[in-house]
């Protein structure tokens, strides 16, 4: 039997308990800020590297941007794949970033500061 969409209102509203989402939340509050402060120090040393790949190929700071949402992309990918997914995955956002004009040189040194998952950068890059 299909659910209307007042019936799927009615279940939500039903399971919707603010003390509930509020105990959830406090009970993981901790552990989800000391993740996150963890996290954001990794990502604060990968944008370092970051900008020494893009001040080494004599990119302008104003295109910093583009190269540094790639190895957000890369960081994301990282974090939430392995293996071959984690690569395949990574190939269609190289694709992307070159079809937006990024260059070759700094796409594939961005890529290399994740090779421990994603393996080598691919050559000649999508």
């Amino acid at each position: 039997m299909v659910k209307t969409g007042t019936e799927r209102s009615d279940k939500y509203t039903a399971k919707y308990d603010a003390e509930v989402v509020r105990a959830r939340y406090a009970a993981t509050a901790a552990a989800a800020k000391t993740a996150q402060v963890t996290m954001q120090e990794q990502l604060a040393i990968k944008n370092a590297g970051v900008r020494t790949i893009l001040d080494g190929e004599g990119i302008y700071p104003i295109q910093t941007m583009q190269y540094q949402a790639f190895s957000n992309k890369l960081f994301g990918i990282c974090r939430k794949f392995t293996s071959v997914t984690a690569r395949n995955v990574a190939l269609i956002e190289i694709s992307k970033f070159k079809d937006y004009g990024a260059l070759d040189a700094p796409l594939k040194l961005i890529w290399e500061l994740y090779a421990s998952v994603l393996g080598a950068a691919p050559s000649p890059i999508a």
